[in-house]
């Protein structure tokens, strides 16, 4: 699956701050009730990527690469025998000089979603850059997509679950997060409740 492929990168080993951001991130979108896609909101992959691609994008210096180099490597692997014996070492050969701690990723994922959710743009972990929208009728850019996020294997949308109707309400959560975290609220209020 391309969903287990995009995620290896996040195994330990690659850097020890990327699986706890995933898991806060993926635990404050259940909280929230936003973390379903058959019920128009995020997929778990989906919320994986806008990490990944946050990671890349959202800080500097970045803390991941494009993906384009790993993707290529990967594919000539047969996934099936091989993925699980790997070293993210073997294919994912990148160093960082960004020391932010995982609180400071956490609230700053919050902000730059909330301003990328603005823009009407193709977001890409492959190569690590975002591109206008042309709403060609294809599995990526369909007229209908309110949020583009490109599978880095397959090239299609990743987020195309997220419905119109529930678009707003995704971006007032998020906005209602940044709020808070410039309040200073203790850590547990920072979460909504568990649905």
């Amino acid at each position: 699956s391309s969903g287990i492929n995009a995620e290896w990168p996040l195994r330990p080993g690659v850097d020890d701050r990327i699986p706890p951001l995933v898991i806060a991130v993926k635990q404050w979108a259940k909280s929230y009730g936003i973390n379903a896609a058959v019920h128009g909101t995020f997929s778990s992959y989906t919320l994986t990527v806008m990490v990944i691609y946050f990671l890349q994008r959202g800080v500097t210096p970045a803390v991941l690469p494009p993906l384009r180099d790993y993707v290529d490597k990967l594919t000539a692997v047969n996934v099936n025998t091989e993925l699980q014996n790997l070293s993210p070492g073997r294919f994912f050969q990148f160093t960082t000089e960004n020391t932010m701690n995982v609180g400071c990723l956490f609230t700053e994922f919050f902000r730059y979603w909330t301003e990328k959710f603005k823009e009407k743009k193709i977001f890409s972990i492959y190569l690590a850059m975002e591109r206008p929208r042309e709403y060609q009728n294809t599995n990526l850019d369909k007229k209908g997509y309110v949020l583009v996020l490109e599978e880095p294997f397959q090239k299609d949308n990743v987020a195309r679950a997220v419905q119109q109707r529930n678009f707003p309400m995704i971006q007032t959560t998020f906005s209602k997060m940044v709020k808070k975290l410039d309040r200073n609220v203790e850590f547990k209020q920072l979460f909504g409740e568990e649905r």
